[in-house]
């Protein structure tokens, strides 16, 4: 079952990323961390450029959190 999303024109592609792509960017609450922004694709990326490269190889089991201090 999709998830729903207030305010967003509902979709039946069941994908939560295809359903937020058609959401419009006033329709969407600002959702924000304690570091006082909200997280963007280039903040998930480089977490995800940080575990494929060599500055992670000492890291195993470890769990990495990007949330702007959310879970903190």
């Amino acid at each position: 079952m999709a998830a729903s999303l207030p305010a967003c024109r509902s979709r039946d592609e069941g994908d939560l990323a295809v359903q937020l792509s058609h959401c419009s960017s006033t329709s969407m609450p600002m959702l924000t961390s304690p570091i006082g922004r909200g997280g963007s694709p280039d903040d998930i990326a480089r977490v995800a450029l940080f575990c494929a490269s060599d500055l992670s190889n000492f890291m195993t089991g470890s769990t990495l959190l990007a949330d702007g201090g959310t879970t903190a």
